[in-house]
């Protein structure tokens, strides 16, 4: 291989990685807006979530008696398990 074609294949081989490091840049910058907007998102979600808590409930609580309702010893296997609310 002569002088010039070593050349020509390190400006070759320069221009490649450059163009590499271009599209890894533009990458990286679309990962990090991502990133950005993902966490916007979540602040978002923790400040409502946090709001919904310090709402006070407006339902009555329900026990696990209420819950557990459906006993095992019922006539069908295949009868949905029920779930009563207490009443006022």
């Amino acid at each position: 291989m002569s002088l010039e074609e070593e050349l020509d294949a390190i400006l070759k081989n320069n221009h490649e990685i450059t163009s590499s490091n271009q599209e890894l840049k533009s990458s990286n910058q679309e990962l990090q807006a991502q990133n950005e907007y993902l966490r916007k998102q979540l602040r978002i979600f923790l400040k409502q979530k946090q709001k919904a808590c310090e709402e006070p409930i407006q339902s009555q609580p329900w026990s696990q008696e209420q819950v557990f309702s459906h006993t095992l010893d019922s006539s069908s296997e295949d009868e949905p398990l029920g779930i009563t609310r207490q009443d006022s």
